[in-house]
Parts: C-alpha cells; structure tokens; sequence
C-alpha cells in the first residue's frame, strides 16, 4: 500500500486462478490483477479504479491477455475508465487487440 497524499495505492500480489468447464473440457486461467487506486481522498469525490495492467493467463494454452488501465487525469478525468489489450498466442503473437471504456464499451479488433 501506498499513500501519495492525494490517494492510496494498494496492489495485491497474489495471483487468483478460475476454473471454467466448456464442452465437457477444464478452462484454468490465473489472473494477476491491477493496482487500485482511491483518490480525491482530501477534495473532490472519491474513486475506486484499477491503475497499470492485469494480465489473464490461460494455462492449457499458453494465451495471455494484457490489458492496460489507462489513469486518469486529476484534473479533467480524461482516459477516466479507458482500456487497451492485447491477446496473444503462446508464441507471443498479437492475435485480437481491445480498446474501449469498461463502463460502457470495448470494442475487439483483430
């Protein structure tokens, strides 16, 4: 955890692994999660918002998502709630790519 003066800034370390069953086969995918941030913690309304990237690994495959929280900005909340991703294949190849704003739409590009 850490206190900015502004905001506090808290990362959990830990990964957290989901098990999904599709089509009768196990899906195991670890995610390791972005920091989140609480500000305005002086003036303003406060926020909750993840800052920095989270990556999701799909263990049988080898494919990865990392998705980048855009912060935003103190003053105007520019890039407020925006993402960018990119989902790779084992090799490392950009296979799909994701922008958009978590709380109303994320586009896929491929």
């Amino acid at each position: 955890m850490a206190f900015t003066g502004k905001a506090v800034q808290v990362q959990d370390k830990l990964p957290c692994e989901v098990v999904l069953h599709v089509d009768g086969q196990k899906e195991v995918y670890r995610f390791k999660r972005p920091k989140m941030v609480v500000g305005n913690l002086v003036i303003g309304e406060r926020f909750i918002e993840p800052q920095g990237t989270a990556t999701i690994l799909n263990i049988g495959t080898g494919d990865e998502c990392v998705i980048t929280f855009k912060p935003r900005s103190f003053f105007t909340g520019k890039n407020m709630h925006e993402i960018v991703a990119a989902i790779k294949d084992l090799a490392g190849n950009v296979a799909y790519t994701l922008e958009g704003n978590f709380t109303e739409s994320i586009s896929l590009f491929d």
